[in-house]
């Protein structure tokens, strides 16, 4: 750290901490020029940029926090010291409560963020983390240690479906595509184009489960496409209009199944729609725990 400070002094910017009328010296403009003069500089370097950018925002926490006299409550049972200053504890070190260091660091967090203009993505991550804690303390509140296994089983899966985003399910669906058309050239055959409903989300809730899926299930996926081509390769050998119809199971849990349904064409396969297929047994499960919106997870298929 000690290295960091030397390097900031050598630097032609103004000093950091510079006093002012006010007794501070504004760092947001200190910060400003800084940046502006650097970044004209051929030899401009962004990591030793992006280090004395965090050095700022430490300074800046520390006047802060020195000049509002803030303090934190850290309660827990028969701990008295309740309202500890933040800025004895920053003099503490290392050896200051763990939970007082966590919090100081997050708030020269936001403070890196505030000054990079990212403030609004922090704020929604540590709303994000807020409502995964009020899950876990729903969760907890179940006596059974198989109840807390299924209620948390089934938020974790559609929570991980939900951090997918559009590229990632977009890569995988071309990956498909160029597999389609390996296919049709080793059957010899025209290319033949995979079709889907458009603003489908049970489609796009099926490449979101293949995606986390295991081997074996993609490894069936595949075989289930080479199966399609192959109909589509022999309906335009005879020159056929004929509709096949086809269906795909893929086991995504004990006791939970996926079922694509395909239409196949002599020019192409359409993927009409996905649907998942629950156990009786896992429904009443968890009606049974009070978390009917949970089935509404699996009956949601256009």
């Amino acid at each position: 750290f000690d290295r960091y400070l030397d390097e900031a002094k050598n630097e032609e910017a103004p000093a950091f901490g510079a006093p002012a009328e006010s007794g501070y010296k504004n760092m947001y403009n200190i910060q400003y020029d800084y940046f502006k003069q650097k970044c004209s500089d051929e030899n401009f370097d962004l990591k030793s940029i992006q280090k004395k950018n965090f050095i700022i925002a430490v300074f800046q926490e520390l006047v802060n926090i020195h000049k509002n006299k803030y303090t934190f409550s850290n309660k827990y049972l028969q701990y008295n010291n309740t309202n500890t200053s933040l800025t004895k504890a920053i003099k503490d070190g290392e050896n200051a409560d763990a939970v007082i260091i966590k919090y100081v660091l997050r708030r020269v967090d936001n403070r890196v963020a505030l000054n990079s203009g990212v403030k609004n993505l922090f704020d929604k991550e540590r709303d994000i983390i807020i409502k995964i804690s009020h899950i876990k303390e729903l969760i907890f509140k179940y006596q059974n240690i198989n109840d807390m296994y299924l209620v948390n089983e089934i938020c974790a899966h559609y929570f991980l479906l939900s951090t997918l985003d559009d590229d990632m399910v977009n890569n995988f669906i071309l990956g498909i595509v160029n597999y389609v058309d390996e296919l049709c050239a080793e059957n010899e055959c025209e290319i033949i184009e995979i079709f889907m409903p458009e603003n489908n989300k049970s489609i796009v809730n099926m490449f979101k489960e293949l995606i986390y899926t295991n081997d074996d299930e993609i490894f069936r996926f595949k075989e289930f496409l080479s199966e399609c081509i192959k109909y589509a390769c022999e309906l335009q050998k005879i020159d056929s209009d004929e509709i096949i119809l086809d269906l795909l199971g893929i086991k995504i849990a004990p006791g939970v199944r996926g079922i694509v349904y395909v239409s196949i064409f002599k020019d192409k396969i359409f993927l009409d729609k996905f649907e998942y297929s629950v156990a009786d047994v896992i429904l009443n499960r968890i009606e049974s725990l009070g978390l009917e919106p949970l089935i509404e997870l699996f009956s949601t298929n256009d």
